[in-house]
């Protein structure tokens, strides 16, 4: 009897265990100047998860990004064309719980840079994080958000004004592939870069 109690207790100790302590994600890369907590979207509810409205004014590593109101690339962000297929070859991808740059993508980065640096119009950058769909929803958002701001950070301080660059997450939500195996989850781990001209 006493070693059926003994085991219960045990095996009831270990389950409090594994459930009562996650606290975060393991092995997510926080952006610096990123406070909020993890799994919660931008601006979002604590318990929804929704996104915001678009912004403009997150302060990475001491780049200024003013408030769209205040930004003259403002219009264009908040009402504009959209060219999906200029930057497509472009887009980065990312090792699982992480947003972390990798070092094969940074020649991509710089040639988006190079075309801003040299573009004086009043176009802007959309830059849209994505995750695969393992995880919870919250934490998706979240770690979509990091990947774009990671990838708003590499050109702001590769000399794009930062102004012109606008970050959204979809989270799991909007999947390249929709097979559940790894090479479908290597594809979705990503951030796109979307063209934003203005209307005429």
């Amino acid at each position: 009897m006493k070693n059926t109690t003994s085991i219960l207790t045990f095996g009831l100790v270990a389950i409090l265990g594994f459930t009562g302590c996650h606290k975060k994600p393991v092995g997510v890369t926080d952006i610096p100047g990123m406070n909020r907590p993890h799994g919660v979207a931008p601006g979002g509810d604590m318990n929804s998860g929704t996104l915001p409205s678009p912004r403009a004014n997150e302060n990475p590593n001491g780049i200024q990004f003013v408030p769209t109101g205040e930004n003259p690339y403002g219009p264009t962000i908040m009402d504009h064309n959209e060219d999906r297929t200029k930057f497509a070859e472009y887009t980065v991808h990312f090792t699982v719980d992480s947003a972390a740059i990798k070092a094969d993508d940074r020649a991509k980065l710089d040639k988006v840079a190079e075309y801003f640096k040299n573009n004086n119009t009043k176009e802007a950058l959309q830059i849209e994080g994505h995750a695969d769909e393992r995880g919870t929803e919250q934490y998706n958002l979240a770690l979509g958000d990091k990947r774009a701001l990671a990838v708003r950070e590499y050109l702001a301080h590769s000399g794009v004004d930062a102004q012109r660059i606008n970050t959204v997450s979809y989270g799991e939500a909007k999947p390249v592939d929709p097979a559940r195996n790894d090479a479908a989850y290597n594809k979705n781990r990503r951030a796109e870069m979307v063209l934003l001209i203005p209307k005429q």
